[in-house]
């Protein structure tokens, strides 16, 4: 079971439709972002002129990511938050330790794929980077998706995400360079962000 032991609280980082960025504590190599709505969250970690953009790492509405800084705590000392729509996003960080390593997710920055899911198989690109592929389904259909090759095809038979939810996939054979989605029904916006852990 992973633990979550905080030791800092004290910060709330509200997004706009313009990128803004705060300072983080220099404590603690885990990361806990709760989005508090209203919108989706995009965020990004780095120096003091770190922005973010909706190609980073995505936080769906009252929904958390754990976030693995690197060992060089210096490299991210800043947080970019940016929302998907007019209006703002509401992030409380919480800093802290985890006795998991498979806790805190680190994101590759910028590369964020966005795919537009739909009853017809469709792909993009996510990248040689990583070894996980965090995939957020931010629809309100169940939406089936399949990490490969130039020409993959997701089918009702590929990894089933639900309405909302979110997986870690850890890439399988080296050259998983694309992720396909498709739905049962309607349409949903799937992100797919590669990175590290998680």
């Amino acid at each position: 079971m992973d633990v979550f032991n905080p030791i800092y609280s004290a910060i709330l980082l509200q997004g706009v439709d313009a990128s803004t960025n705060e300072a983080l504590p220099t404590n603690g190599p885990i990361l806990k972002i709760d989005n508090t709505g209203p919108n989706t969250a995009f965020v990004r970690l780095g120096n003091s002129s770190v922005a973010a953009t909706t190609s980073d790492c995505p936080i769906l509405i009252n929904k958390t990511l754990y976030i693995a800084r690197s060992p060089d705590i210096s490299t991210n000392q800043y947080m970019a938050i940016i929302c998907n729509a007019l209006g703002t996003a509401d992030a409380n960080l919480i800093t802290g330790y985890s006795n998991m390593h498979s806790l805190g997710f680190s994101p590759v920055a910028g590369a964020t794929a966005t795919l537009s899911a739909t009853t017809t198989s469709s792909s993009a690109s996510i990248g040689s980077l990583g070894d996980k592929i965090r995939v957020v389904n931010a629809g309100s259909a169940h939406v089936f998706v399949q990490i490969g090759t130039t020409g993959v095809v997701a089918t009702y038979s590929s990894l089933c995400i639900l309405s909302g939810e979110e997986i870690v996939i850890s890439r399988g054979a080296s050259g998983e360079d694309r992720i396909a989605a498709i739905t049962g029904s309607g349409t949903a916006t799937v992100y797919a962000t590669p990175g590290y852990g998680g």
